[in-house]
C-alpha cells in the first residue's frame, strides 16, 4: 500500500464491484457487505474475498466481464516482458483504460477492474 490510509488491493476491487462499508476487523482481515446484501437491516458483514490471491474469487470475474489475459511474451530480439496484460473483449486498444499490466494473472485482473471502474466502464 502506498499510504497508511489506503485500502489493500482486494478491498479496492471489492468496492469497485459494489461491496459497501468495508472495514478492517483484524490485521489483514477485511469485511463488508456484498452488492446484494442489505447493510441497513439484519445482514451480517462478510469477509472480503482475496481477489488478488484467490482464483475461486477472481476466476469467475474473468468470464463475467469477458476479460482476455495475455501471458508475458518475448518479441524477437528484445528483452522478455515480465508482466501479464489483460483487456476487456469489447474495448478498443486505443482506450487507455482497456489494457493494463500486472505481475500475475490475478493482479492484472484486479488492475483491469480498477481501471474500468475508474473510467466508468465496468459493466
Amino acid at each position: 500500500m502506498n499510504g497508511t490510509d489506503e485500502k489493500p488491493l482486494h478491498v479496492r476491487v471489492a468496492e469497485a464491484l459494489g461491496w459497501r462499508n468495508s472495514s478492517e476487523e483484524a490485521p489483514g482481515i477485511w469485511a463488508g457487505f456484498p452488492p446484494n446484501a442489505n447493510a441497513d437491516l439484519s445482514d451480517s458483514s462478510l469477509r472480503v474475498p482475496r481477489y488478488d490471491t484467490d482464483w475461486s474469487a477472481t476466476g469467475p470475474l474473468i468470464e463475467r466481464y469477458r476479460f482476455r489475459l495475455n501471458p508475458p511474451s518475448q518479441p524477437d530480439g528484445e528483452e522478455p516482458w515480465c508482466l501479464w496484460d489483460a483487456e476487456q473483449e469489447d474495448t478498443h486498444a486505443e482506450d487507455p483504460s482497456a489494457i493494463v499490466n500486472g505481475d500475475t494473472p490475478l493482479l492484472v485482473v484486479c488492475n483491469l477492474i480498477l481501471a474500468l471502474s475508474a473510467a466508468g466502464k465496468l459493466k
